[in-house]
């Protein structure tokens, strides 16, 4: 009979507000991929209007390159004089041409699927809903919030890391709306990640005539991959990735002038990271392929597009995990723990040894980045309330 009046008050409590599947199908169905700037806008302008709903001020930060939407910050200040800030992004990675553009469910319609139904729409909508309630129990709650919604997250939030270490500044915590991992557990600790740009110049000439005039880049950089793909150290969680390759003219009678790399390096410490780079930096200083004719090298450069540092589980970070956890173990009524993600998110960016950082607290779900990505339908109310519920317990 108890359980029965608690669902019964869980019911007619939440029935004041939207259902949360009805929230997600409406943002899921708007095509946000990262390069959408349109449709990254109209998804921001949907977390605009629910924040300001709840008396939150919203600035949108422009991007500096024009490349993307902007950067959605919102402030709810009280009597604490630092932010709990709540991260999650609004764009996906699925930008054009693809055939995955909207919500559907199984035949039970305990489970959606979609782009960024996990990844991170699904974020946005328990972290708003969980605040919507909370704030309207209490109104005049001694919390300061700040939410703070990516529209470009799945490139590294290209434009807005200085943007981050400012923030950070005037927060005491961070919650981070990323999905659960697979089965529902939480991330306490994500790896960093750099990405390579590498460019290899050559020297065009004809493949028949000239061939040994010509100093192929192609050769030079292909030769240089595969010593760095041999740089993965699984017992290290070291990886290595050759994501994109191209070079020359499309043509077969031309000795290849040009070619471009895009190497992802994943890594659990700053040490592995500095130790790793200076490996890569060695190989691609070296040179491979030379001229026949008068000797003169492949020339090859690179950038450093993305640098994210890790995010580490933490001492300081511990107590209040293991009291999310207990949130969400009442909600639920089963136990989660908290472990590693591969993937990097804008928490990484705020994770210092003195900065609370909680992660995954989104839905559960999985397959993200594919066409199978899927959510645990039932789970956007359950992580709602557990946010509520981890809330209610701050002092």
């Amino acid at each position: 009979m108890k359980l029965l009046i608690n669902l019964t008050l869980l019911f007619f409590s939440h029935a004041l507000f939207a259902a949360p599947i009805d929230e997600l199908t409406k943002i899921v169905n708007i095509k946000s991929g990262t390069s959408n700037i349109k449709g990254v806008e109209q998804t921001l302008d949907y977390v605009a209007e629910r924040l300001q709903k709840m008396k939150f001020t919203v600035e949108r930060v422009p991007s500096p390159s024009g490349k993307y939407a902007r950067l959605l910050i919102a402030k709810r200040p009280s009597t604490n004089p630092k932010f709990i800030t709540l991260l999650a992004h609004a764009d996906t990675v699925f930008d054009e041409p693809t055939k995955f553009t909207s919500i559907s469910f199984s035949a039970d319609k305990k489970t959606a699927y979609g782009p960024g139904v996990v990844d991170d729409k699904g974020g946005l909508i328990v972290a708003l809903t969980g605040l919507e309630k909370y704030l309207a129990d209490n109104p005049q709650t001694p919390l300061s919030f700040q939410f703070v919604a990516s529209p470009n997250e799945e490139i590294g939030s290209e434009g807005s890391i200085e943007k981050f270490h400012q923030i950070a500044q005037n927060t005491s915590m961070v919650l981070t709306f990323e999905g659960t991992l697979e089965g529902g557990n939480i991330v306490d600790s994500r790896k960093g990640n750099r990405w390579y740009l590498i460019k290899v110049l050559g020297r065009e000439a004809h493949a028949g005539r000239d061939h040994k005039v010509g100093i192929n880049a192609c050769i030079e950089l292909s030769s240089k991959l595969k010593d760095l793909a041999a740089l993965t150290d699984y017992a290290k969680e070291i990886t290595v990735s050759v994501g994109h390759i191209e070079g020359g003219k499309d043509k077969f009678n031309i000795v290849c002038d040009h070619a471009t790399a895009k190497l992802d390096v994943r890594f659990m410490t700053l040490a592995d990271r500095d130790q790793v780079h200076l490996k890569i930096d060695k190989i691609l200083k070296s040179i491979r392929v030379k001229a026949h004719s008068d000797g003169e090298p492949a020339k090859t450069s690179y950038e450093i597009i993305d640098d994210s540092p890790p995010f580490s589980p933490s001492k300081i970070s511990k107590p209040l995990r293991d009291q999310y956890l207990k949130a969400i173990e009442k909600i639920e009524g089963k136990k989660f723990t908290a472990g590693s993600s591969a993937g990097v998110a804008d928490s990484n960016h705020f994770s210092t040894p003195t900065m609370i950082v909680l992660d995954g607290l989104g839905p559960e779900g999985g397959k993200m980045h594919t066409e199978s990505e899927w959510l645990k339908v039932d789970s956007l109310q359950t992580r709602a309330d557990a946010l509520i519920e981890f809330l209610n317990g701050l002092k």
